[in-house]
């Protein structure tokens, strides 16, 4: 977890956490990117590419080789920063994700 700090207040966090396989395994070289979240006032001033492009660094310098997220369809503010942000990133909808798009990308 990444957690943003100013003037004694959180402004901004963003989490992973590793995947595991079937078995109880985990998948060192994965990631699920499982929140990142910005205080309102905060939205515009790039925060969340700071927080996410920074945790995606640590993760590959890490060994880390992909990481993927979900996105609900109706929250467009998160769709369009994952298109615009990571427009490399694999964008497809899983039945067994449905409704949500999942986003894959790798490091």
């Amino acid at each position: 977890m990444v957690v943003a700090v100013t003037d004694g207040h959180v402004v901004g966090v963003t989490a992973h956490e590793r995947l595991g396989r079937s078995g109880g395994r985990v998948w060192n070289h994965h990631r699920y990117l499982m929140v990142t979240a910005v205080r309102g006032d905060q939205q515009r001033t790039g925060l969340a590419r700071q927080l996410v492009e920074s945790v995606l660094a640590d993760l590959a310098s890490t060994g880390c080789e992909s990481v993927e997220w979900l996105v609900h369809p109706s929250n467009r503010p998160s769709i369009e920063f994952s298109r615009n942000v990571f427009p490399e990133a694999d964008e497809t909808q899983p039945p067994e994700d449905d409704p949500y798009v999942s986003f894959a990308l790798v490091l």
